[in-house]
């Protein structure tokens, strides 16, 4: 049973770090933020920072990737969406 607990922790720390980074290089790659809500983004950092302070799990390497490594994308896609929102 920990061995399932443990494949299926790592699910969250590959799709959710995964799904910020592609949202981060198509605003690269398109140089524009249409469509793209910086306040969610940062509501989507501020969460992973509450859930990883709600999990306890701080020397947990899947919690911290999970989490703040999300965190730390979900802002600089809320901080690039917001530069390519004042180019226009």
């Amino acid at each position: 049973m920990n061995e399932w607990i443990d494949l299926v922790k790592i699910v969250p720390a590959i799709v959710f770090p995964g799904a910020a980074l592609i949202q981060l290089l198509a605003l690269i790659k398109q140089r524009s933020a249409s469509g793209v809500s910086t306040t969610t983004w940062w509501l989507f950092a501020l969460a992973n920072i509450c859930l990883y302070l709600y999990t306890g799990k701080f020397t947990e390497l899947a919690a911290i990737i999970t989490f703040l490594g999300t965190a730390t994308l979900n802002v600089a896609v809320a901080i690039t969406a917001h530069h390519f929102n004042r180019q226009k």
